[in-house]
């Protein structure tokens, strides 16, 4: 399956997992930025959000699921 879908990343500074990413789709968390990728889009992200109100939004594609042969297969979530 391929889906484009908005995401919204959402910066988490407090949470116990150092430089935290969330990732939403339709107001749904649908999971976290990589520590390293997050710790580095971190700092741009706190910037961007400080100079304007609104989320910060990018293009996404879920992709994944179908039938395995031991189960549903699994989904993710690339961001462009």
């Amino acid at each position: 399956m391929r889906h484009r879908v908005a995401a919204v990343l959402v910066p988490e500074p407090s949470n116990p997992y150092v430089n935290a990413v969330r990732v939403d789709i339709e107001s749904q968390t649908v999971g976290y930025l990589e520590r390293s990728d997050a710790s580095t889009y971190l700092p741009g992200l706190l910037r961007l959000m400080a100079e304007r109100t609104g989320p910060i939004g990018l293009a996404g594609v879920i992709v994944g699921g179908g039938q395995r042969h031991d189960g549903p297969g699994y989904l993710g979530v690339w961001l462009e």
